[in-house]
C-alpha cells in the first residue's frame, strides 16, 4: 500500500465520513429544532382553545426554509466523499502490486541442495543453509567431463518458482508481471549470524540432459533473464529492500511469463568458508538461518 493510500485510509476517509455524518445531523437537528417551535405553538393554540392557522403555515414554511438552507451543506458533503472515494480508487488501481510470496513457491533449491532446509510459516518464509557441501550439487559444474561432479558447489540458495518445482519444463508455468513492472521490495533478516546474501530473479531458461551429462535449453524458458539484484549483509533486525527494475534495462517482454519471480543464493567465500579438501567439503561447517518476507512487484503511477 502506498503512503498516498495509507494517509487517505488514515485521515481523509474517516473525516469525510464524519462530515458527512455532522451534515446529516445539523439537518435533522434543523428540522426537529423548527418542527418542535411549531408543535409546541400548535399546543399553545389548542390549550387556549383555538387554533392559529396562520401562524401554522408560517412555522411549516420556515421548517422548509430550515431545510432548504441544510440541503445544499450536505449535498456539498456528500459530493466531496463521492469524488474522495474515487479519486482514491483510480489512484489505487493505479499502485498495482502483485505478492511474490502468494504466487511463488521457494521450490527452486540450488547449489548444494543437501544443506537447505525451507520452512513455510505465516506470512514469512525461513531458510536454513548449513554449509557442509552435501550433494547433490545443482550448479554450473553438476557434471564435469560427462560424470558427477563430486566437489560442493560452495553455495546454496532458493528460487520462487511458478509452479512449484518448475525448472522451465512447464508449458503453463510462469506469470505475466508486465503490469507491475517499475519495482521489486522485500524484507529480510538472519535468525543466526551476519550473512551475506545476493538476491536475483530469473533465469530458469536451462537444464540439465541427465543421459548425456550436458546442459539443454529449457522447453518452456523463463522471460526474464537471469538479473542479479543486489549482494547485502543480513543481520538479526528486519531490513527493507527495493531494486528500481527500471535501472535493469529489462524489456516488457521480459516480464511475460516469469518462472523465476525471486531468489537468493548464500556463497562460501563471501561468508568466510574456505576449504582445503579439494573444495569437497569446508574446513569449518557455518549455519545460516534467515527469514524473508513480503516479497512485492509494484508498478508505480506519477
Amino acid at each position: 500500500m502506498s503512503l498516498i493510500e495509507r494517509l487517505y485510509e488514515t485521515f481523509t476517509a474517516p473525516v469525510l465520513q464524519l462530515a458527512v455524518l455532522l451534515g446529516a445531523l445539523s439537518v435533522c437537528l434543523r428540522e426537529a429544532k423548527a418542527i418542535c417551535r411549531h408543535l409546541k405553538k400548535i399546543y399553545e393554540s389548542i390549550k387556549k382553545g383555538h387554533l392559529r392557522i396562520k401562524v401554522t403555515v408560517a412555522d411549516v414554511r420556515r421548517v422548509a426554509k430550515g431545510f432548504m438552507r441544510s440541503v445544499p451543506v450536505f449535498l456539498t458533503v456528500f459530493f466531496l466523499t463521492v469524488v474522495g472515494s474515487v479519486v482514491a480508487n483510480i489512484w489505487r488501481s493505479k499502485q498495482l502490486s502483485f505478492s511474490v510470496s502468494d504466487g511463488y513457491h521457494p521450490s527452486g533449491k540450488m547449489g548444494d541442495i543437501g544443506d537447505i532446509d525451507v520452512l513455510r510459516i505465516a506470512g514469512s518464509d525461513q531458510f536454513i543453509y548449513e554449509a557442509m557441501g552435501r550433494g547433490p550439487h545443482e550448479g554450473d559444474w553438476k557434471y564435469v567431463n560427462g560424470e558427477l561432479n563430486d566437489r560442493a558447489a560452495q553455495f546454496g540458495g532458493v528460487m520462487y518458482l511458478h509452479p512449484p518445482n518448475n525448472w522451465g519444463i512447464d508449458p503453463n508455468g510462469g506469470r505475466d508481471l508486465h503490469q507491475t513492472r517499475d519495482t521489486i521490495a522485500w524484507e529480510a533478516r538472519s535468525l543466526d549470524q551476519e550473512v551475506y546474501v545476493e538476491f536475483l530473479i530469473g533465469g530458469v531458461n536451462w537444464i540439465w540432459d541427465e543421459e548425456q551429462c550436458k546442459k539443454n535449453g529449457a522447453p518452456h524458458p523463463d522471460s526474464m533473464p537471469y538479473t542479479p539484484l543486489v549482494v547485502k549483509k543480513l543481520t538479526a533486525d528486519w531490513q527493507s529492500f527495493e531494486e528500481d527494475l527500471k535501472e535493469k534495462r529489462l524489456k516488457e517482454e521480459d516480464f511475460k511469463k516469469v518462472i523465476g519471480g525471486f531468489g537468493w543464493v548464500i556463497s562460501w567465500a563471501p561468508n568466510g568458508i574456505r576449504s582445503k579438501n579439494e573444495g569437497k567439503a569446508p574446513d569449518v561447517v557455518k549455519k545460516f538461518q534467515i527469514e524473508i518476507r513480503d516479497i512485492r512487484y509494484e508498478r508505480r503511477y506519477k
